[in-house]
């Protein structure tokens, strides 16, 4: 039987990770028996290609979607061939940038797999170990020039919705703003979430809207877990999630992943 949802996207940390950031076997082998069923699978994450194909690549999964930079944009796995993407407006990064450099709030860009910052700081070694790689240093008009996808604010956690109210009276309705995690705040195009790009890559590979799957964990997981045929939320999952979501399944640490899958993809 063929099975019902088409595409299903999978958010990384929280839900396809573990908490050691690892992949469990059993989600492994969920993603394989999909993709021999001939579903699309999708990894939907606020991390850089770069820094999601490894993914994949130790999944043995030959071929894919990413959707990076929290849906700034959508690649092909293997290749980085772009499916779909958005851009910042340069005159909003500009302000971005003035606004976190008066507060003395660390900030980076995403541009492809790259990212860029206006100085060393802690938290750019914090993201260092993150991503798995560093970024680099470039001037505010650099910076400008580069024509990025993706500002994201990263602060210690006490700090994160002190700055999320600010941001959002400041500049709210010229930008998508989320909290990542606990410590990360993402900024994306107006428009441009992880809903709406899950949907244009969807369109583009012939999938209905009630044939796609999303799985999340949290605040950025939202607009795909409402825009999906079906939203799932793993048991770990902040509360917003869950109310958005139309099932929830075991914890990031107990394969929810491979549950959903099973029990929504491969026995549908």
């Amino acid at each position: 039987m063929e099975p019902r949802y088409k595409l299903v996207a999978i958010d990384l940390d929280g839900t396809l990770l573990d908490d050691q950031k690892n992949i469990p076997e059993k989600n492994i082998e969920a993603i394989r028996r999909a993709v021999s069923r001939g579903v699309h699978v999708m990894l939907a994450t606020g991390r850089p290609y770069r820094a999601a194909q490894w993914v994949f690549e130790k999944a043995g999964i030959r071929e894919g979607l990413i959707l990076s930079q929290a849906g700034s944009l959508v690649s092909r796995y293997p290749g980085e061939t772009t499916v779909c993407g958005s851009r910042h407006d340069p005159a909003f990064l500009r302000e971005l940038a003035q606004f976190c450099e008066e507060r003395g709030l660390f900030f980076h860009c995403m541009l492809g797999s790259d990212y860029y910052y206006l100085r060393e700081d802690p938290m750019a070694d914090l993201i260092a170990f993150y991503l798995g790689y560093r970024g680099t240093v470039v001037s505010l008009e650099e910076l400008i020039r580069l024509n990025t996808r993706k500002a994201t604010i990263v602060m210690p956690p006490e700090q994160t919705d002190g700055v999320l109210a600010e941001v959002r009276q400041r500049f709210g309705g010229r930008a998508e703003l989320a909290k990542g995690d606990p410590i990360v705040i993402d900024i994306t195009p107006p428009g441009v979430n992880k809903g709406t790009a899950l949907l244009k890559a969807a369109a583009i590979l012939g999938v209905r809207q009630e044939e796609v799957m999303a799985i999340g964990d949290s605040e950025n997981d939202l607009p795909m877990l409402r825009a999906a045929g079906l939203g799932v939320c793993m048991e770990n999952g902040v509360q917003s999630a869950k109310d958005a979501a139309g099932a929830v399944v075991p914890s990031n640490n107990d394969a929810g992943v491979a549950y959903a899958i099973e029990t929504f993809v491969l026995l549908s």
